[in-house]
């Protein structure tokens, strides 16, 4: 159940435990601007982790490269009980990914910039390996990485920040 709150019930302190504050502080980024003085607040599932456990669950814990090897052990799986529709979608992606008036390159851009618009880890990982095995300057993944974050707002800015950091994990040297 979502409870409403107002700019003004928070600067009151309405029904928020320190730990509510903290997890109200996490999800902040994530309203949309047209929302401006209210925000929908769920309660925890479970009890909110204390804050120092907050710090150890940082987004510098991501390693793209597992969770492309991860998502790939799993994406196996489907692909060997659901063979039609995996064998269609392979096709799909290899249409629209191939070079036409649009490079390999500039279309790998383009999803990228749509994963970190619709934010997905995997669609980071495995956009950003494809960009790096191109050799895509990354003057050009900034520039994508902009127009994705303006069309996205805040939370975009996000994954475009862990966009920067699949990039930088995937070109560099072993």
């Amino acid at each position: 159940m979502r409870r409403v709150l107002t700019t003004a019930s928070l600067q009151a302190g309405e029904g928020l435990s320190h730990s509510g504050a903290a997890r109200l502080t996490r999800i902040s980024t994530c309203v949309r601007p047209t929302l401006k003085n209210v925000l929908l607040v769920s309660p925890p599932a479970r009890a909110d982790p204390p804050i120092d456990s907050l710090r150890s669950t940082a987004v510098s814990s991501k390693s793209y490269k597992q969770i492309t090897h991860d998502l790939n052990q799993s994406i196996a799986k489907i692909r060997a009980e659901a063979p039609g529709t995996m064998a269609g979608f392979s096709a799909m992606s290899k249409s629209a990914m191939e070079a036409g008036a649009l490079s390999a390159a500039d279309k790998e851009l383009i999803a990228l910039a749509i994963g970190v618009a619709t934010h997905c880890d995997g669609c980071i990982g495995f956009h950003t390996k494809a960009l790096a095995r191109l050799g895509v300057e990354r003057a050009k993944l900034m520039e994508t990485l902009a127009v994705a974050v303006y069309m996205g707002g805040g939370p975009s800015l996000m994954y475009a920040a862990d966009a920067v950091r699949a990039y930088e994990e995937f070109t560099a040297a072993p």
